[in-house]
């Protein structure tokens, strides 16, 4: 008993907390980085901006140090194979880490301001506002290799758009994703929805029949089978809370990458570009209407509950002049 104390004293320690952050961050940049398809470097998804400003935002921007390790260990020990030839990997590993550094101090500041003392996303208007400011970061900041690039030419023109415009839309995907899960965390465990513990349970053993029968029957046809599970994460979404919400959405992404890895010729007609470009708008529909519906859905049982609230309220008011009488 002593030990678990002593490790949790630890966890919750700035040191504790700090290799903690550095390696979620680590790891995230090297999973980043394997789902990078060369030559080009498009990103399927980029969690890690997401994953490190959801940090800085749960514990605070003093574990910006964490991240920026982080960021520079990931970029550094990577085979950049063809690009290598051109920038070192410690120039990559220095450029990319101070540009993610920017990016992610950017977001941890428009957030904080922006969002304020909103600490859930259970309502459609703070989740819009947040919404609309990762993606004008994501867009304003990732002009930035454009304009570098265009003073160097590392990079041909053509092919520097198709870059930056993946980037973009990887980054804002990760971000939109992962943020919501640390926000969600910001505060005490929200207050379940109608669904209880054993619905829960229900909806986890169906969901992980589903996943494996779709991995282990049907791994040819990965594409057409798994829009089975879309009903699974709709049910969540109408019935549980946002954090369960955000949780269900980190796994819908990973189930999606899956596919994206091993059917992308069958996205977009053989082209890759195009077949990770149908992703992330796959992915920006599905997690906007879902949190939609998951804000729109507890904001009705908050209207419900004020109104049985209020009905309960006269209620007793009236036995209380009956008796009066």
């Amino acid at each position: 008993m002593q030990n678990v104390f002593f490790m949790r004293g630890i966890l919750r320690s700035y040191p504790g907390k700090f290799i903690f952050v550095f390696i979620i961050v680590l790891v995230s940049v090297k999973a980043g980085l394997l789902l990078v398809e060369p030559p080009y470097y498009t990103a399927i998804i980029w969690p890690a901006f997401g994953i490190a400003t959801g940090f800085l935002m749960l514990y605070g921007i003093r574990y910006m140090p964490a991240v920026l390790l982080a960021l520079f260990t990931g970029f550094y020990f990577h085979d950049y194979t063809a690009i290598e030839l051109l920038i070192t990997p410690l120039k990559i590993a220095v450029i990319l880490s101070l540009l993610g550094s920017v990016i992610i101090l950017a977001k941890h500041l428009f957030l904080s301001r922006m969002l304020k003392n909103d600490s859930s996303i259970a309502e459609p208007i703070i989740f819009t506002r947040l919404f609309l400011i990762l993606a004008t970061i994501s867009i304003i900041l990732c002009v930035v290799p454009v304009l570098f690039n265009f003073g160097t030419f590392i990079v041909a023109k053509s092919t520097a758009q198709y870059i930056t415009l993946s980037w973009i839309s990887s980054d804002l995907v990760g971000s939109i994703i992962f943020i919501p899960l640390f926000i969600s965390f910001k505060t005490k465990k929200p207050a379940d929805r109608e669904g209880g513990y054993l619905e829960k349970i229900s909806l986890a053993v169906l969901l992980i029949s589903f996943i494996l029968l779709i991995l282990l029957i049907n791994k040819n046809h990965l594409l057409k089978v798994s829009y089975l599970l879309i009903p699974f994460f709709f049910w969540i979404a109408f019935r549980f809370n946002y954090r369960d919400a955000a949780v269900s959405l980190v796994i819908l992404s990973i189930l999606s990458t899956y596919v994206v890895m091993y059917q992308s010729d069958d996205l977009a007609g053989k082209e890759y570009f195009h077949s990770v470009y149908f992703y992330h708008m796959y992915l920006f529909i599905s997690v906007v209407v879902y949190f939609m519906i998951n804000a729109f859905s507890v904001r009705r049982k908050m209207i419900n509950e004020v109104l049985q609230q209020e009905i309960n309220r006269l209620s007793s008011g009236k036995k209380e002049e009956s008796i009066d009488l």
